[in-house]
Parts: C-alpha cells; sequence; structure tokens
C-alpha cells in the first residue's frame, strides 16, 4: 500500500524515467563526508562485512546512498556507515562483521540459507559464504519479524496494527485490507507525517523544509534543489544537497530535471587495487584515489593474493 513505493524503487535502482526521490536525510541529519564512506567501504571489503562488490561499486553506492537516502528503512550502506564509525571497528573483522550483521555472520548463513526470522531480526542471506543482512524490527514501534509465504516469499518487519498511519514520529504502518502490513521506520533527518489525499489518509516519511510548488529538481551551481512530496502532489517538501561536498556535480536536463552525478571517469572501477607501501590504490568514484590504510585506521595494505585483492587490514 505504500503510495510512494514507485519512487524510492527508483531511488535504489535507477529509473530512466522516473523522478528521482529527492529526500536528503542524510545530509539534514548530518553530512557523510568522503572520508567516512571511504573507510566504511574499505572496512566492508576487507573484512567481507556485507555483499558490496569492489571498493569503487561500494563507495559509488554509498556515495549515491548519502546524497539521496530513501526516506524509510534500512539499507547496508546505513548500517556500514554506524559500524565503521564505532569502537569495534579497530578490534578487528570479526567485531565489525558482527556489527554490520547483527550478530548474523557467514556461520549463520550456513546454517539458515535464503530469508529467516531470528527473534526480532529479519535476516537474509545471499550469496552461499557471505554474511547476512539483518534488520531489527524491535526498532519500530508495533513491528515484530514475519515471514512471507510463496509468490512472495522472504522476511519483513510486520506491523501489530492495521492502519495507514504514523507510529509517533518515527515508523510508517501501512495497510492494504490485510491484518498484517510491513512497517519501516524514517530515516534520520526525516519524520512521519499524517497526509491526507484524496479523501484517505496516509503516513509518510518527509524531511524538514519549505514548502515547494511542484515535484522535480534544478541546479543552483553544485547544490541539487528538489521538492519531494506524497504523489507528487501533497506536502511537497524542498531539500538541497550540495553534490560538491561529496566530489559529484549537479547536472540538469536529465529525467526529473537535474540529479547529481560522479566526475568524469579516470580509471576503470574493475581496475584492480594495489598497495604502495601502507598505501591502497583503487578506482573509485570515477578518480584513482590513494587511500592511506594507516591514516584510515588500519593496520596496513596488504597485496594481493592467489586469493583476493590488495585491500586495508583493520
Amino acid at each position: 500500500m505504500r503510495v510512494w513505493g514507485v519512487p524510492l524503487l527508483c531511488v535504489a535502482i535507477g529509473c530512466a524515467s522516473s523522478v528521482e526521490a529527492p529526500v536528503d536525510a542524510g545530509i539534514a541529519a548530518g553530512p557523510t563526508s568522503s572520508t567516512q564512506i571511504a573507510r566504511a567501504c574499505l572496512l566492508a571489503v576487507g573484512c567481507a562485512a556485507a555483499p558490496v562488490g569492489s571498493l569503487g561499486a561500494c563507495v559509488q553506492s554509498m556515495t549515491r546512498r548519502a546524497l539521496a537516502p530513501n526516506p524509510t528503512g534500512e539499507d547496508v550502506w546505513d548500517r556500514l556507515l554506524e559500524c565503521a564509525a564505532r569502537p569495534v571497528a579497530r578490534a578487528g573483522c570479526g567485531a565489525f562483521v558482527d556489527c554490520a550483521t547483527r550478530g548474523h555472520p557467514a556461520a549463520y548463513c550456513a546454517a539458515h540459507p535464503g530469508d529467516s526470522c531470528d527473534g526480532a531480526f529479519a535476516v537474509h542471506c545471499g550469496e552461499p559464504g557471505a554474511p547476512a543482512t539483518a534488520r531489527d524490527c524491535a526498532t519500530i514501534p508495533g513491528a515484530t519479524c514475519a515471514s512471507r509465504r510463496a509468490p512472495l516469499t522472504g522476511t519483513y518487519c510486520r506491523s501489530s496494527q492495521c492502519s495507514p498511519t504514523c507510529a509517533g514520529d518515527v515508523a510508517v504502518v501501512s495497510c492494504a485490507g490485510a491484518p498484517d502490513q510491513p512497517a519501516e521506520r524514517c530515516t534520520a533527518g526525516t519524520s512521519c507525517v499524517i497526509s491526507p489525499t484524496g479523501g484517505h489518509i496516509w503516513g509518510a516519511c518527509l524531511p524538514p523544509g519549505p514548502a515547494c510548488a511542484a515535484w522535480g529538481a534544478r541546479c543552483e551551481g553544485s547544490v541539487l534543489v528538489r521538492c519531494y512530496g506524497v504523489f507528487e502532489t501533497v506536502l511537497l517538501r524542498e531539500t538541497r544537497s550540495d553534490c560538491a561536498r561529496l566530489g559529484w556535480q549537479c547536472v540538469a536536463g536529465v529525467p526529473g530535471g537535474a540529479t547529481c552525478v560522479p566526475p568524469p571517469y579516470a580509471c576503470a572501477l574493475d581496475a584492480p587495487p594495489a598497495c604502495e607501501g601502507d598505501t591502497l590504490v583503487a578506482c573509485a568514484a570515477g578518480s584513482d584515489p590513494r587511500f592511506d590504510c594507516r591514516a584510515l585506521g588500519f593496520s596496513r595494505c596488504v597485496p594481493a593474493s592467489k586469493y583476493r585483492p590488495a585491500f586495508c587490514e583493520p
């Protein structure tokens, strides 16, 4: 019943014909720096803590997430940033993987392949030998973990109430005539707002900001200015993101009006990383950055071997 489901999907996978959902929760709550992103991705790749792909792919995805995160739900990038900032990141890979997966490493997935509920956690296990991603349903008021049956198999956070409304200011509870429907927590920088639309009452996660007139986006120099609302007409809010803050550019004349894009590629994202002393040289976000492993809190740069590419060792 999520009336904003299509725009959110476009943020996650990129829709050429749709307007990108312009909610800048990450920027509003406290800008994520390129150093934070680099450290989180170096930990994720070095510790095999999450299915993030190569270092370059991780940096690009996390940068895009920081500039335009989803209004609701949790995601692997949020968790990696949070765990990378905690002291556990300095305690080695075991503690970091435990934090990133909420206690569901590869051993859990070996015993529980696919999707499962582990108490209040909705757990997803993907590739064999990889750790899980887990969502804590206990952070959403009135929600528990539930398993979907075929054809929509999987686990999700289920609401104990059936009304399209807000649970306080932290979660949206959706209902489409069934007794149990997904509940989602608003991300940092947004709050749940009750919105009347077409004679119905909906709950939606919206960012703070001034009212605006029409859904769309434009560039003001390097700043992406976007207008977002429910059903593209109700409770429209303006958000502003400085693309340059994370080394990206604002480009107009694209579907939706404008968006943040990475700089022109100076290297191939699939180029293998290499060590120069304790500096990891790896292509990420379209440039050829040099990651000083020690300066970022790692112990050293480990050269490539037969089994894995070069990486910064915690």
